[in-house]
């Protein structure tokens, strides 16, 4: 499924490369390649064991890749906050720790809700541009000089509301992948 071959490549080309940077490891290149390629394999593995009895429709694919995304904007944006701007090698592991929390949660929402693909688009798309919309909300209270942590704790606050309002949106009619991506750009 489209859900294992995205995780897989995530593993392989997000995650792996995002703890190897977070560890920083001086030691020797076969460590770092190690722990790259362990990664990268579970990438592949764990989605697969955890959802080989358990048919994933595409809305469950959606919404759990959604989460994968802005999990890992999710992810770095907390470490803005918390550290105030001042990241360092921890952000390449809240990184890929938002990614693969929110994938575990998308899945395990649109699953219990029987999400369409439609619905789901509607959602993380709606979390996605709230992101965004409280980031530039943070700039026009402070055009001059917005500390990180206005911005960050704005965009995560706009990134619940957009959430709240794709919600919103997809309670209110039956949506199709096509219609969310029209409706959302």
């Amino acid at each position: 499924s489209k859900f294992l071959v995205w995780e897989t490549l995530l593993g392989i080309f997000a995650y792996g490369p995002l703890f190897t940077s977070a560890v920083n490891s001086s030691s020797s290149v076969g460590v770092t390649t190690g722990l790259e390629l362990v990664v990268g394999g579970l990438g592949f593995v764990v989605p697969y064991v955890l959802t080989k009895n358990a048919p994933m429709t595409d809305g469950q694919a959606s919404f759990a890749l959604g989460g994968a995304f802005n999990g890992a904007m999710h992810g770095i944006i907390l470490d803005a906050l918390f550290t105030n701007g001042n990241i360092g090698n921890e952000g390449f592991a809240m990184t890929a720790i938002g990614s693969i929390a929110e994938t575990g949660i998308g899945y395990a929402i649109a699953r219990n809700y029987n999400f369409s693909e439609g619905r789901a688009d509607m959602i993380r798309y709606g979390g996605f541009f709230g992101t965004g919309e409280g980031a530039l909300v943070a700039l026009l209270i402070n055009t001059d000089n917005p500390s990180t942590s206005l911005v960050a704790g704005l965009s995560l606050l706009g990134s619940a509301g957009g959430y709240y309002a794709g919600t919103v949106m997809a309670n209110s009619q039956n949506y199709t992948r096509g219609n969310a991506s029209t409706v959302l750009t």
